[in-house]
């Protein structure tokens, strides 16, 4: 339930922003690209790694995912759910990210967003913004630039 909480969040989140709701965060403002869906956030454990402009919570790469390809369904999903955006949302960038971010089409009907190529998850077990709980689980790590 709460993975799912954490989609719809997320894609609610983007939908305001692209209807012209003022956003939350300054991150999830337009860009000449689209709207900001992945920025940086630095800590002295972990150093930068990728979080969601909107939520602000930190975002995974699955080890056995291969470029453009998401291989984390099911049980998988429910633990590990994508970060997503509506079909068709241009999306951008936020400071401190070098690589690029596109988004796949998921055989569920989400949008995944992915960095350098691979898909983008949250963790289930991530309780509020700064926790990075899924960070050395068994094929998990921290999404970086």
């Amino acid at each position: 339930m709460k993975a799912l909480r954490l989609v719809v969040f997320g894609i609610l989140a983007v939908l305001l922003v692209a209807c012209g709701s003022s956003p939350s965060t300054a991150a999830s403002s337009p860009s000449p690209k689209g709207f900001v869906v992945v920025v940086t956030k630095t800590d002295a454990t972990s150093g930068t790694f990728l979080v969601s402009a909107t939520t602000q919570m930190t975002l995974y790469v699955f080890a056995k995912d291969t470029a453009g390809v998401s291989n984390c369904s099911g049980a998988c999903l429910k633990n590990w759910p994508a970060l997503a955006v509506p079909p068709n949302t241009a999306i951008a960038a936020g400071p401190g990210i070098t690589g690029q971010l596109s988004t796949i089409n998921r055989a569920e009907g989400l949008t995944q967003v992915t960095y350098k190529g691979m898909p983008l998850y949250f963790f289930i077990n991530d309780a509020k913004v700064g926790d990075t709980t899924g960070a050395g689980k068994t094929n998990w790590a921290l999404a970086k630039p």
